[in-house]
């Protein structure tokens, strides 16, 4: 997984794999008796990137791959352009554009490429390349930002979930909840790839909160004893 980052040349990848890690060093802020282990593997991947590096190959994709975070950097407007306009959605931006959308938006699927071909012949972005942008301009600021606001109500409902999951030692829902948090906000949905994810992960995480019985655990109930008269 480390080797696959700088070869995939994705920031995607590297932020979501840097999510996670924030999310396991919650689980440790929450159950201090696993930074034993945390430390271990800390150390493991240390040790592994240190061999990595002596590759040919991993330097390489490396330089590629810093290369491109710089330029895509200065591109976005640095920082502040990469994470919140690329990562955390553009709500904002998405309702001010909104001036001159009609009420109820201009119809579901004018704002995927396959609406796009149907309706110009090529593969474009006809509303918005965001997906919150494209829900608004699809349905109109009302029911858009309807939609907008139900996702984050789920999103934040599977978060304090799975965070009072920690306390009984149940950390799935939390780590998976580390890849899906960001597909149930701001997936784009209009992909079909992108969409089966998000209800793979945010499915998952669902099904994370769930206890298995003792008998499918594995458990043995004692039998009751009978009293003869």
């Amino acid at each position: 997984m480390l080797a696959a980052i700088p070869l995939s040349i994705s920031r995607s990848l590297l932020f979501s794999i840097l999510l996670s890690a924030v999310f396991a060093m919650a689980i440790v802020a929450r159950k201090p008796r696993f930074a034993g282990k945390m430390a271990l593997a800390l150390g493991g991947c240390f040790l592994i990137l240190v061999g990595l590096s002596t590759t040919s190959f991993f330097q390489t994709a490396t330089e590629a791959f810093t290369e491109r975070i710089e330029f895509a950097s200065d591109m976005e407007g640095g920082v502040k352009g990469t994470l919140i306009d690329r990562f955390l959605g553009g709500m904002a931006g998405a309702i001010a554009d909104s001036e001159g959308l009609p009420f109820w938006g201009f119809g579901v699927g004018m704002g995927t490429n396959a609406g796009a071909m149907l309706m110009t012949g090529k593969v474009n972005f006809l509303i918005a390349e965001g997906e919150w942008g494209r829900l608004i301009g699809e349905m109109g600021i009302l029911l858009g930002l309807s939609c907008v606001f139900l996702r984050l109500y789920v999103a934040g409902k599977l978060t304090w979930l799975a965070f009072r999951a920690i306390d009984t030692e149940n950390f799935l829902p939390w780590m998976l909840l580390s890849f899906a948090f960001l597909n149930v906000i701001q997936g784009q949905w209009a992909q079909p790839t992108a969409l089966g994810f998000s209800i793979l992960s945010g499915g998952l995480t669902l099904a994370a909160f769930r206890k298995a019985p003792a008998k499918s655990a594995g458990l043995q109930v004692p039998a009751k004893k009978t009293v003869n008269a």
